[in-house]
């Protein structure tokens, strides 16, 4: 007898459970991980880097495994500025099962914003078939740019202008490195007391300048300066 009442009191809370869970899920509060990188995704497209940094950080307190969340956590904190946060969820996700496509370039580009371009380039140079991509090519001449060895980042950008014609980091990197050496050669063509790596440094900051105003006008998520 006590068996067919436990039986009849457990029939009794599935039937009571059971539509309480499908009522909950139907208004989104039990929302699985991927409808929150969704929404997450949702959010960085449309400008809104905060609201995708709560929901994918609330996403990765919920599922720590969830690697492909912590990559993309990582690339919102650094475009908002974050590099240090940035490089640890990408490190993070680097040693995951995301592919390491995937993965180096953010965080190439956060070992860039943070005066790493050493570890950009290792990281780079071990991605299979990295010549293959104009952005990981445009990206590894930046490292060597950044190490000062023009000769090699021009062959990079080169590379990558030959993929993608229209890639504006290989185009401007590429102005940067002849840039570089022909201003150092004319400086020391022309007085031998120039100090070359200040003029490397006006070069590079001008440069970048012009690469700023060439990405905000290609991006309506970017603040230009007025």
């Amino acid at each position: 007898m006590s068996g067919w009442i436990r039986s009849h009191a457990d029939s009794l809370q599935l039937a009571v459970v059971l539509p309480v869970a499908l009522l909950l899920a139907s208004c989104g509060l039990w929302t699985n991980s991927e409808h929150m990188l969704a929404r997450a995704q949702k959010a960085r497209a449309e400008g809104d880097l905060q609201a995708a940094l709560v929901e994918l950080r609330t996403l990765l307190r919920k599922d720590p495994q969830m690697f492909e969340a912590r990559a993309a956590l990582g690339e919102v904190s650094l475009e908002m500025g974050d590099v240090a946060n940035a490089t640890r969820e990408l490190e993070l996700a680097r040693n995951s099962s995301l592919p390491l496509e995937r993965v180096a370039p953010p965080l190439a580009r956060a070992y860039l914003a943070g005066q790493r371009p050493a570890d950009a380039l290792a990281l780079l140079d071990s991605v299979p078939n990295v010549s293959a991509v104009a952005s990981l090519s445009a990206l590894r001449g930046t490292s060597l740019l950044a190490l000062n060895r023009a000769a090699e980042a021009r062959q990079a950008f080169e590379t990558a202008i030959r993929i993608d014609p229209k890639s504006v980091d290989a185009l401007l990197g590429l102005a940067s490195a002849v840039a570089v050496d022909d201003v150092a050669a004319v400086a020391r063509q022309q007085r031998g007391d120039v100090d070359v790596a200040l003029l490397k440094f006006f070069v590079r900051v001008e440069l970048f300048a012009s690469a700023q105003q060439l990405r905000c006008a290609a991006s309506s998520r970017c603040i230009c300066a007025r």
